[in-house]
């Protein structure tokens, strides 16, 4: 089932809490979790990455930031979205794949170039022409990254990358080509949209009928009067925050 980590603060904001980090000799499994409103979504400073899956981080400063740790096993199907940075690498080696890095000044920023390479082929840069980038003049990428999707640094691999965005490999579609908003709702799961893209949901459960799918129901709130009656108007409006929220926008 998919975890949410995120801030306790009434009205969050990137860097509202620290995130989760693994230090020393620490071990990071993860998979199917999102974490929002962190400092940093995922720090692992000279630990050991044995497994890491479908992490959606959302409004964080930094999404992954790897610290002389190179993961044995491919960071795959990550969703990183409006981050200052989506993934920092310093003395680390990592390859990251079939993910969706977009809306975020820095896609991926090794801090290395020279010793240590980020294979980052086959992933969504937020632009069908891939991402952008200066001329390389160290490290393992000799070709210029020429799009205009999310940065990426020098000793970036970026070759092959999608031309649309990775979706959540469940078998429902995020969009089920009707030309219709429809998620699916009430168990539904034929001739709908995907309720949840950023992570897989077969069973598109969605405990409060609102549209989103519980594994990607963050429920963030907000909180505009006190009056009971605004009350019946709040229903409508909090559904379109959610709504937002699971969309990255």
């Amino acid at each position: 089932s998919n975890i949410n980590f995120g801030s306790s603060q009434e009205i969050p904001a990137p860097g509202s809490w620290r995130g989760v980090e693994d230090r020393a000799t620490g071990r990071v499994t993860i998979q199917d979790a999102q974490v929002s409103y962190a400092d940093t979504g995922l720090l692992v400073n000279g630990g050991t990455i044995d497994l890491l899956q479908r992490l959606v981080v959302n409004r964080s400063n930094v999404g992954v930031d790897l610290v002389g740790s190179s993961p044995a096993t491919p960071l795959a199907e990550m969703t990183i979205r409006n981050t200052g940075i989506a993934v920092r690498a310093s003395n680390s080696a990592a390859t990251i794949q079939n993910g969706n890095i977009e809306g975020s000044s820095f896609g991926v920023q090794n801090l290395s170039p020279s010793t240590f390479c980020i294979d980052a082929q086959n992933n969504w840069w937020g632009d069908p022409s891939g991402p952008s980038g200066p001329v390389p003049a160290v490290g393992c990428e000799t070709q210029q990254a020429a799009g205009t999707g999310s940065p990426i640094t020098e000793g970036v691999l970026f070759g092959a990358f999608l031309s649309t965005p990775s979706d959540d490999l469940d078998a429902i579609d995020c969009d089920d080509g009707d030309g219709i908003n429809d998620p699916c709702s009430g168990g539904n799961t034929v001739g709908c949209d995907d309720n949840c893209c950023l992570v897989a949901n077969p069973s598109q459960a969605d405990a409060d009928g609102d549209g989103v799918g519980d594994a990607c129901d963050g429920n963030p709130v907000l909180r505009v009067s006190s009056d009971p009656i605004d009350l019946p108007d709040f229903g409508v409006v909090q559904d379109a925050v959610v709504a937002a929220f699971q969309s990255g926008t």
